[in-house]
């Protein structure tokens, strides 16, 4: 209930409840309530369930402000998701699911549906905006996985404004994987895509599926697909040419059944398959049941 969201809001993150596991159990309808983001290092299984309509802000803006933990079988539908204030911090960001995910996160089966997700302000610092994650570090040896995820019709906004030591990296599903050598390692994106996504200020430092992508691990992205509206990357650099793009391809009318089953695929370890026409919500996915 809203309720039991409430109180998931103020103790998810407190040590006692760090590895405690949780599971929606119906739609939650936030009416515009506003949310707190936290910090997150346990599990969270949607279970093909919608948080709807939720607001939040503040230098982290997203459900969650830094993902340590797995999140699985969630959407979020029509998100309004705001970054903002002027400070000198430098990973700040916003994502639907979270402003930051750092090394051992796994997403899975996780879809943004509409809303909007806004960046910059007046901040001095670097700002990383996405539609389902701001930015991704990895500063150890961990392993960041994100599988079978969508944005779909989402808003993606930042500022345009420029200053001392300031960037905006903004994407269609991130905004930025890794910032420098030793946190851009061992990331794996698998059956994931970016459809009617709108760049609301037609900015150039906009990429429909990565803003900004640093890479110097064994980086992978399999099987995905980008709205075609955009280039997928704005900047790409890849020192040690240790990044794989397999079918990334972009995501076009003609080929989206093709697309579709490309994906499935690849998504027999999940709960869910993606449907046949358009993945607008829940209901047009495919639960998996497996023996």
């Amino acid at each position: 209930s809203a309720s039991n969201l409430k109180w998931f809001m103020e103790n998810a993150s407190l040590y006692e409840y760090r590895n405690a596991n949780y599971k929606l159990t119906t739609d939650i309808i936030m009416n515009g309530a506003y949310w707190t983001p936290i910090g997150f290092h346990a599990i969270l299984d949607g279970n093909g369930h919608s948080i709807k309509n939720m607001v939040t802000g503040g230098h982290s803006g997203g459900l969650f402000s830094v993902l340590y933990g797995t999140v699985k079988n969630l959407i979020l539908e029509g998100a309004t998701i705001t970054q903002s204030g002027d400070n000198d911090y430098y990973n700040v960001g916003a994502g639907a699911l979270a402003a930051q995910v750092w090394g051992g996160a796994t997403i899975i089966n996780c879809g943004i549906i509409g809303g909007k997700v806004a960046g910059g302000g007046t901040s001095r610092a670097t700002s990383h905006i996405g539609g389902l994650i701001g930015g991704i570090q990895v500063p150890t040896n961990d392993i960041v996985t994100i599988k079978g995820c969508f944005v779909y019709g989402t808003t993606i906004q930042v500022s345009n404004w420029a200053g001392s030591n300031k960037y905006e990296y903004a994407g269609g599903l991130i905004g930025s994987w890794g910032y420098s050598e030793s946190q851009a390692k061992n990331i794996h994106i698998t059956s994931c895509y970016t459809k009617d996504i709108i760049n609301s200020r037609n900015v150039s430092n906009f990429g429909s599926f990565i803003g900004y992508v640093y890479t110097s691990g064994e980086c992978s992205i399999n099987t995905c697909y980008y709205d075609n509206s955009f280039e997928p990357f704005y900047k790409y650099y890849d020192e040690y040419n240790r990044f794989t793009k397999t079918a990334f391809e972009p995501l076009i009318p003609a080929n989206l059944s093709e697309a579709i089953t490309n994906m499935n695929a690849h998504l027999t370890d999940c709960d869910y398959i993606f449907g046949e026409d358009g993945f607008v919500d829940r209901d047009k996915l495919e639960p998996r049941h497996f023996a």
